[in-house]
C-alpha cells in the first residue's frame, strides 16, 4: 500500500472517530449504542439456539 493511501485512511479513521466520538453528544452517543444493542438482539433472536449456546471452548463465554 503506498504512503499516499495509508495517509488518506488515517485522516478517514481520525475523521470518523471525531465525529463519532470526540464532538458527537451525548445523545447521539447514547442513541447510537441503543440502536447497536437493538441490531444485536435481532440478530440473535433470529439465531438457532445451537449456535447462541455454543461456547467456542471450554471456560469461555457464549452469547446467551
Amino acid at each position: 500500500m503506498d504512503t499516499a493511501t495509508i495517509e488518506t485512511a488515517k485522516a478517514r479513521a481520525r475523521e470518523y472517530l471525531r465525529t463519532r466520538g470526540t464532538d458527537a453528544s451525548l445523545s447521539a452517543i447514547r442513541s447510537g449504542i441503543a440502536d447497536a444493542f437493538g441490531t444485536l438482539g435481532t440478530v440473535l433472536d433470529g439465531a438457532p439456539a445451537a449456535h447462541v449456546t455454543r461456547r467456542p471452548r471450554d471456560g469461555e463465554w457464549c452469547v446467551q
